[in-house]
């Protein structure tokens, strides 16, 4: 999950870069050596923040999406396990939490 988000994160910097870079480019094109040697680091350090921040929203989001009820389907596992109508082997705990799907 981190993987993909990751990789959202990347497609979504690099459009919303290029939208900004035709927006504003063709202004700033002779200013462009100024402006990379006075606020490169500056620059480089905010699109970390800013991949890291989308990157953690995304996984957030797409917790909340794919992972519902993942809490009431271990309880109701851990139920069986502890009244002992099911055997205690992992390949039966495996098909009861599939069969909760």
């Amino acid at each position: 999950m981190a993987k993909h988000s990751f990789y959202v994160s990347l497609l979504i910097t690099g459009a919303f870069s290029i939208w900004i870079a035709l927006r504003v480019g063709p202004a700033l094109w002779p200013y462009k050596l100024h402006i990379w040697h006075t606020y490169g680091l500056p620059i480089v350090i905010y699109l970390c923040l800013f991949i890291l921040t989308l990157t953690l929203v995304l996984m957030l989001l797409a917790r909340m999406i794919w992972l519902k009820d993942t809490g009431s389907k271990l309880q109701h596992a851990a139920k069986e396990l502890q009244q002992g109508s099911m055997a205690k082997t992992p390949d039966s705990l495996l098909s009861l939490i599939q069969t909760r799907k």
